[in-house]
């Protein structure tokens, strides 16, 4: 069985796999944690969770084109 089928298939180092994935994460963290406080204080980030979702969107879809 070979290990990491994935990043093979990506052709990409586990570096750069560990780091784009940290970021995503980060990136998804920090908006769970914009809509976390709009619950509670909807005057509060009004658009930070979704902005900042819809930017990490076009980062993942503009690194599958390349």
């Amino acid at each position: 069985m070979t290990r990491f089928t994935h990043l093979k298939m990506l052709n990409v180092s586990y570096t750069k796999h560990f780091k784009h994935s940290m970021y995503y994460s980060f990136q998804s963290l920090k908006s769970s944690y914009y809509f976390f406080v709009h619950a509670i204080y909807p005057d509060f980030y009004t658009t930070n969770g979704s902005t900042t979702i819809k930017k990490l969107n076009e980062t993942i879809n503009n690194s599958k084109r390349s």
